[in-house]
């Protein structure tokens, strides 16, 4: 309830989550969609739930995972969840990016990507894709 308070104070906003915190904030952006600019979830420990994932399709998201989630068996359940929601999102019509860093080039980061020593790579990454959605310079 709080979380939803917040929103409805200070939104419209993009939602920038991380483990744990991605399935609170997809939760939120699934109750407040006309709030949320767009979504960019750094290796969310599950999403949203998935019968409310059409909710979504008006909003931009961006997955984006490390190096060794598929090397973890508890992280590589979450990536699967985090999948079969960004495909009812694209099932809805709305737009999913998925990102594995390695897969561009980028390695070496673990869960906590922003304490890397590349975090600014990282970041650089999220930016180019808000540019990309017309919500960020």
């Amino acid at each position: 309830a709080a979380y939803i308070e917040y929103v409805d104070k200070v939104c419209p906003c993009v939602l920038l989550l991380h483990s744990q915190g991605g399935t609170f904030g997809f939760k939120v952006a699934e109750q407040r969609p006309d709030k949320i600019k767009a979504i960019v979830a750094v290796e969310s420990a599950t999403a949203g739930i998935v019968a409310n994932a059409p909710k979504l399709k008006d909003i931009p998201v961006l997955m984006l995972f490390g190096d060794y989630v598929d090397q973890h068996p508890r992280w590589a359940t979450f990536k699967k969840i985090d999948t079969e929601y960004a495909n009812a999102i694209k099932a809805a019509g709305g737009t999913v990016d998925w990102i594995n860093l390695p897969e561009i080039g980028i390695h070496g980061n673990g869960h906590m990507m922003m304490q890397d020593k590349n975090n600014m790579q990282v970041a650089e990454v999220i930016q180019k894709w808000l540019v990309g959605k017309g919500l960020a310079d």
